[in-house]
Order: C-alpha cells, then sequence, then structure tokens
C-alpha cells in the first residue's frame, strides 16, 4: 500500500539511524555529552546515547550479535543476511551511489532520535509526528558532508526543490520533491492502493520532504525544518524548556542509571495531551478511566555490562497513586518474586502477573459509571443474572468477590518430552476452594464441563471444545486450567514437596539481581528450551500431529510448535546456537510513584 509523504520520510530517517544504533565506530568520542538537553521538554519519545563507540562495542558482546555474525549459524540468520544485503544493494542504487560501503560513515560521538508532535496541518485531523535524528560525527564529519553532498544532487537530479534558511550562523536545507503529476492507475489484478507497475513503493520520492543540517561536527536530519531548528536551539542552551529539565528528564535521571549506553524517554502524557485536544469527547473518556494519571515511561538498557550479563534494564512508569480506574489496575500488590512451591523445576518459562480480579472488576464498573452513569448501572445490573428456576446468580458474590489473584502461566517440558511431559497451565488464585468448585457447578458453568474424580479431586474437562487434552481443577489456592497431563501432575503433586523453579541456580542467579517484591515477572530459560528442541527434533516432532490442528491434543501442539520453525533443519544446526542461549527474568514492581521495572539476561549456562 502507499505510505503518506510524512511516513515515508520517516522511514527514510530510520534508514539513516541505522548505523547509529547496531554499527561499530571506529573511534571513540572526546567527550560524553548528555543528548537529552537537545530534545524540547514536550518531545514525544527519546533514544540517545552519550557515546556511540561505547554503545556499539557493547552491543558486539551480545549474544544476538554473536549469533548473528557466527558462520555456523548461517541455516538461521543467512536468508535473512541475505534479504537485508538486497535491499541496501536497491537503495543504493537509488540513491546514486557506487557501494554498500560509502553509506557506512558512522558517528563518532552523542546521538539521539527525537520524535515530537506537532498541532495538525491545515485540513488533517490528526497531529504531525516530526522526526529529528543528531548525530556527533567526530573524525568522520569530512565523510559525512561528502555523502550528504553526493545525495543531494541525486536529490535535485530526481527533480526535488532545494530551499535554505540560516538559523543562528547553521544552514538547514531542506529538499521537497515534488508531488506526482497524475495518481498512479490501478491494474484489474492489482489490490486498491498499490504502486504502478515498476514503481518500488518503499523508495518512491513524490511529495517527500526532508530537511538537514550540517553544524561543526554535528549532523542532524529531520521531517521538519522547524523542529530541526529548535534542537538546534535546544543545542546551543537557547530553549531552557528542554527534555533534561522535565519532569521526564528527572525522572530517568532518578530511576535510571545516569551512564546506561543506551536511554530511552516515552513523554505518555504528551500523547494523551495532544489526543484530548484533537477529540474532546475522547479527552472526556480518558478522564473518566483515569488515563490522565499516566505518567512517562524511562527506560536505561545496558548491554553486556559485565562478563556472563547479556543485557540488563531498569525502567520506571510513572502512575498516579490517587487515581482510580487504569493506574488503580496498574498499581497492583507486590508478592514475593521467589514462584511458588507448585511452579515446577522443569518449567521453562513461568509469568506472574498480580491481578486481583476483585480490584479489576471494581474500577471498570465505576470508570464506566464515570463515563456513561446508565452503561455503568446497567453493567452492575448486569452482575445478577435471573435463572429458569426462579434462583437469581450474583457474579459477583458468587465469584469474583472470591478471585484473588495472581494470575499465572508456566510452559513445562520434562524428559523426555513426549506428549505426557509437555504441558502449558495457567492458573488464578482463589481465597475459597469450595466457592470455587460451587461456581463450577452453576447452572450457567456446570453443563459446560465433564466432571471427573482423580485422588478425591474433581477435575473438570470441558464439553465440545476443538482442542483436546484441556483440564481444569481447583486446588486450595488457585484455579488452574491448562493440558490434562499438566493438570494432573498439579492434582498428583499437591501436598508433597519436591523441586521447584525457585531451586533452579539459573533463576536463583538472575532473581539475586531483582527486587525481592513484584507485581509481575516473566523467566525464560532458553538454553534449558533449546534441550527440548533439540531431544524433539531427533525424535521426528518437526511433523505436524495427525490431527493438526482440530483434534490434536494441546501438549501435542505445543510439541510441535516448538519446533515447526526449525523443519530442515539439524541437530547439528541447533547445536551450535547453544552458546547463545541462557536464561532471561523481567520484573515489574509497585513502587510509590509508579512501577519499576527491571530486567537481565544472563548467558553461556549450557543447560541444567
Amino acid at each position: 500500500m502507499f505510505l503518506s509523504a510524512r511516513h515515508r520520510a520517516m522511514a527514510a530517517l530510520a534508514l539513516f539511524s541505522i548505523p547509529v544504533w547496531v554499527a561499530p565506530p571506529p573511534a571513540a568520542a572526546e567527550k560524553a555529552v548528555d543528548p537529552l538537553a537537545w530534545a524540547p521538554e514536550d518531545a514525544l519519545f527519546f533514544m540517545g546515547t552519550s557515546d556511540c563507540t561505547a554503545l556499539a562495542e557493547a552491543v558486539k558482546k551480545t549474544a544476538n550479535y554473536r549469533a548473528f555474525t557466527d558462520p555456523k549459524l548461517k541455516s538461521f540468520y543467512g536468508p535473512l543476511a541475505e534479504a537485508v544485503e538486497g535491499w541496501l544493494t536497491d537503495l543504493v542504487e537509488e540513491l546514486g551511489l557506487d557501494s554498500v560501503e560509502e553509506l557506512k560513515v558512522y558517528p563518532q560521538g552523542p546521538a539521539a532520535l527525537i520524535v515530537t508532535l506537532a498541532p495538525p496541518a491545515e485540513g488533517q485531523d490528526e497531529p504531525d509526528a516530526h522526526v529529528v535524528l543528531a548525530m556527533d560525527m567526530g573524525e568522520n564529519t569530512g565523510q559525512a558532508r561528502e555523502l550528504i553532498a553526493r545525495l543531494t544532487d541525486t536529490a535535485l537530479d530526481r527533480g526535488a526543490r532545494k530551499e535554505t534558511e540560516e538559523v543562528r550562523g547553521a544552514r538547514i536545507v531542506t529538499l521537497r520533491f515534488p508531488e506526482p503529476e497524475e495518481p498512479a492507475e490501478e491494474g484489474p489484478d492489482s489490490p486498491e492502493g498499490s504502486p504502478a507497475p515498476g514503481r518500488d513503493v518503499e523508495w518512491e520520492l513524490e511529495d517527500l520532504e526532508l530537511s538537514y543540517c550540517l553544524s561543526r561536527k554535528m549532523v542532524l536530519i529531520g521531517t521538519s525544518a522547524e523542529e530541526l531548528a529548535r534542537t538546534l536551539r535546544c543545542m546551543r542552551g537557547r530553549v531552557k524548556e528542554t527534555l533534561d529539565r522535565s519532569a521526564a528528564g528527572k525522572l530517568l535521571a532518578r530511576k535510571c542509571p545516569e551512564k546506561a549506553p543506551l536511554r530511552l524517554v516515552f513523554n505518555l502524557p504528551k500523547l494523551i495531551e495532544t489526543a484530548e485536544q484533537a477529540d474532546a469527547e475522547a479527552g472526556k473518556e480518558m478522564r473518566a478511566w483515569g488515563v490522565d494519571g499516566l505518567g512517562p515511561v524511562v527506560m536505561a538498557l545496558e548491554p553486556a555490562p559485565e562478563p556472563g550479563i547479556d543485557a540488563r534494564l531498569e525502567g520506571f512508569w510513572q502512575v498516579s497513586p490517587d487515581k482510580g480506574g487504569v493506574p488503580a489496575m496498574l498499581r497492583m500488590k507486590n508478592r514475593p518474586t521467589i514462584p511458588p512451591a507448585t511452579v515446577s523445576a522443569d518449567a521453562v518459562m513461568y509469568g506472574m502477573l498480580s491481578l486481583d480480579p476483585r480490584v479489576l472488576v471494581k474500577e471498570v464498573l465505576e470508570s464506566t459509571s464515570r463515563s456513561d452513569p446508565e452503561q455503568g448501572q446497567a453493567a452492575r445490573a448486569g452482575m445478577k443474572m435471573p435463572m429458569p428456576d426462579g434462583t437469581t446468580i450474583d457474579l459477583q458474590a458468587d465469584l469474583i468477590d472470591h478471585l484473588a489473584g495472581p494470575l499465572s502461566v508456566q510452559l513445562t517440558l520434562a524428559r523426555p518430552y513426549d506428549a505426557d511431559h509437555v504441558g502449558i497451565r495457567i492458573s488464578l488464585g482463589h481465597t475459597s476452594r469450595q466457592a470455587m468448585e460451587k461456581a463450577l457447578g452453576l447452572p450457567m458453568i456446570g453443563p459446560m464441563f465433564r466432571k471427573r474424580d482423580l485422588m478425591g479431586t474433581p477435575v473438570y474437562e470441558p464439553v465440545g471444545s476443538p482442542f483436546q487434552g484441556v483440564s481444569l481443577t481447583t486446588t486450595d489456592t488457585a484455579l488452574a486450567t491448562g493440558s490434562t497431563s499438566e493438570i494432573e501432575r498439579l492434582v498428583r503433586a499437591t501436598g508433597k514437596a519436591g523441586p521447584s523453579l525457585a531451586d533452579d541456580p539459573a533463576f536463583q542467579r538472575l532473581a539475586r539481581m531483582m527486587p525481592k517484591q513484584a507485581s509481575g515477572m516473566l523467566f525464560v530459560d532458553s538454553a534449558r528450551l533449546l534441550d527440548a528442541q533439540l531431544a524433539i527434533l531427533e525424535s521426528g516432532g518437526a511433523t505436524a500431529p495427525p490431527a493438526f490442528p482440530f483434534g490434536a491434543s494441546v501438549s501435542e501442539l505445543i510439541r510441535y510448535g516448538l519446533v515447526a520453525f526449525y523443519s530442515g533443519k539439524t541437530a547439528a544446526d541447533l547445536e551450535a546456537a547453544r552458546p547463545y542461549q541462557g536464561s532471561l527474568l523481567v520484573t515489574l514492581s509497585t513502587e510509590a510513584e509508579g512501577l519499576a521495572i527491571r530486567s537481565a539476561a544472563v548467558v553461556g549456562e549450557g543447560s541444567r
């Protein structure tokens, strides 16, 4: 489909940003500069580094980068590398250059990608998003100027109009490509909005506008001359209201490591404010749901910060403690980061969200009432359901009031990795087993399940489900559903001591880096996952189950899904990836100001 001129400009600008974040620059910058001061305080998004050299060198140490450049993994990454090479070759031809090497001119100091929002243009309903990429080219300034001069000549040869303006001694050049004389005709077999034959939509230049500025060692490229000029004024200290002095910038300074190679700011309040200005009715709705109580999101990423640690992230989302609606739903209760004993030692993935259905339903009902009182009243009335026998089911009293969270999910892979040893389980905490079993027998729920007994525990199986091997049960603390093998394993293990995920060395190592309490978490052990994939692949598991997809059990579908991507790959291909496997732990914790985000990944642990 056709892209708008604004989107094509942003896509073209993104191309220039690729070497900033991923390519290895040849030399270090002279001194560290905080590019946060280059952005205006109302910037919607900021991503920046004080030292491109340090960032690139750190990225080169990460597992993903090393895997991508490992010749032994060519069977995995080769097709992608070839596609990128072909894409760049086409681009070089379109830009009038001689080779891809001419594009490899890297910054040698601080750099920033800044996104701002401007009021809607005349005749438009939505605000314009503008992007500015600012880079300190260091010793590569001369090469960068030569490259930009060549690209400018190519643009002029293609019919672009060149405009210049002076801003405090710096010249901003804007290239405007003319609008097409007439729209592309659609053939009978062409989808609506597709380009004319022979045209490559990615590189269409018509109706495109790009601006750039060369100031000392700095190169600035953007989709708006006005925003480029504003960035220049911020860089030269002519603007006091910069992002580093804003509430979002101060939050970043308080909550994230100052020396992290890569820092990000998402100014959510600016987006909310812009949406309210564009649509007053939508603004009213957002306030009813407390969306105006959501603050900025800030993050700091450290690739390969120390030996054995592949990446570390610290972030924070400011959320008002005084607002109901969405903020109240997000500010969930913290629970111990260590998983409960019911989480199997064979779990290769475990996730927990401290969701309390009682709070969720309360906030939904109250927010609905603030937004539309009549609709809110109807929603409350709908919680009580009359039955044909004259009785009434109160969903709030009979079910919701007994659900306390958390919500958790685990993927279990145990040797020999057959359908009886591969499973998934989803659990929701409750306060009364008796209430749960009573709810499962309600007239509106009971007919949906077939009940059987396992060691004195009721196990329920859905009637008429398109998937086989799904069961549900309730323990003293949780309502659990998932693959039948996993639910049966849970029932048989109840009250028995055994190894759990909390005893796993890989988990323990990561847990020591995290808060002891969290309202959400995700753990993934890719080393053990690789073990399972190898075993399944060697046993012929890459073949779809006979009754795929409907009629196959959930365990069979999971088992097949783990290796479906690797069809045609050998065990040796997967074994070559082992040095880049490890484990990941992400936590979300509720604090006084909002939600703290932590993440760490370790590599090279093999399997346990």
